[in-house]
């Protein structure tokens, strides 16, 4: 344990016994209880002398993660922290919900997640809210899975809730990412079976799925705004970048690109972009990087002024095909303010969807 100490330290005084915190850590995926602590000879005083030391993080009264594990979780990771050590912290067991379920099926999200735990409880008098948990007893009882060890509100019915309840950039970009991973996921049973067997793959998330679903939990309230988000969203979208750019676009009224378009013979390979518009010959990318297969354009170690000079070569290839006549390309800066977004894509020449549009742009 390294062991520094300095004026108003809580270790200046204080010599805690050796404890192997990576060990402690790998009993319970990350988490280290106050119990857990004390078995192995660490009372509260050395508790605090590890917090002290940058050795330990509390995450809720009674609840540690070491700080390596908490440094290299991210912004989602921490949060699924939050949730598990908030979950195991209650005297009854709870069912993660809405973002917090969103968080544990590792949807992204814009934005940042919520500092409590929400929760799903139909038997529940009313929805309420705490420091640390919020409840919500809408809707009819739910389907659950388990995921890393707590009981989480299904994925179809936890897409449904983010789409009633949250904005269209925080939907949009759960429900694209849903789409896509199980999109990917079916493909690769499929192959895995082989056609004999492909009866006995489980169907894909679909956006009749989540209509379906959208109509058994009924909503009273935003059941229009949450049928147009799930309509709107797609399983081509790349990043939730991409998505939160589509979901500009359209609340600036424009006219919506193909999504995620290849070109092939480019350099010996094939070149693809996040958006499109055929009409206009234009190519955009959230990122400011055409996207090739892999090797053709990046390998690693390579040096980023040969990775530009290579993305031009290719942005050239395109023109002399005659198949962009212009390149867009933008990052979080631009597309997080909507103005700003919708000022850059009038300036690109980007087609909207009737005279006037500027007008009519809001954030719904």
């Amino acid at each position: 344990m390294n062991r520094r100490r300095g004026v108003g330290s809580p270790c200046m005084h204080y010599e805690p016994m050796s404890v192997d915190l990576d060990f402690l850590s790998s009993l319970d995926d990350g988490l280290i209880s106050t119990d857990l602590l004390r078995r192995s000879g660490v009372d509260p005083r050395g508790i605090e002398c590890l917090i002290g030391l940058s050795e330990l993080v509390r995450l809720r009264r009674g609840w540690y993660v070491t700080a390596t594990e908490w440094k290299a979780a991210g912004r989602d990771g921490r949060y699924r922290f939050m949730i598990r050590a908030t979950n195991a912290s209650s005297p009854k067991s709870l069912v993660a919900a809405h973002l917090s379920a969103a968080a544990m099926h590792r949807l992204p999200t814009i934005g940042n997640w919520p500092s409590e735990l929400h929760t799903f409880d139909p038997r529940a008098s009313g929805g309420s809210t705490s420091r640390l948990i919020t409840t919500h007893r809408s809707g009819p009882p739910a389907e659950t899975v388990v995921i890393d060890g707590i009981e989480v509100v299904a994925l179809e019915r936890t897409l449904v809730d983010v789409a009633v309840n949250e904005c269209p950039e925080r939907a949009v970009t759960a429900i694209d990412a849903a789409l896509r991973r199980d999109a990917v996921r079916y493909a690769t049973d499929l192959r895995q079976r082989g056609e004999g067997e492909a009866r006995l793959v489980r169907p894909a998330l679909t956006t009749d799925t989540l209509l379906c679903e959208l109509d058994n939990v009924a909503p009273p309230f935003h059941r229009a705004r949450a049928e147009s988000v799930i309509r709107f969203a797609d399983a081509r979208a790349g990043s939730p970048g991409e998505s939160l750019s589509r979901v500009r676009m359209r609340q600036g009224r424009f006219v919506i690109p193909d999504l995620q378009v290849r070109f092939p013979d480019i350099l010996g390979s094939y070149a693809e972009v996040d958006f499109y518009l055929e009409g206009i010959r234009k190519a955009q990318e959230f990122d400011g990087k055409v996207k090739y297969t892999r090797g053709a354009i990046v390998k690693e170690g390579d040096d980023p002024g040969e990775i530009v000079w290579l993305e031009k070569q290719r942005e050239d290839a395109l023109r002399r095909q005659e198949a962009v006549e212009s390149f867009d390309r933008w990052t979080w800066d631009m597309v997080l303010p909507l103005k700003k977004f919708c000022r850059f894509l009038q300036e690109k020449g980007m087609p909207e969807l009737r005279a006037g549009a500027a007008h009519a742009r809001s954030a719904g």
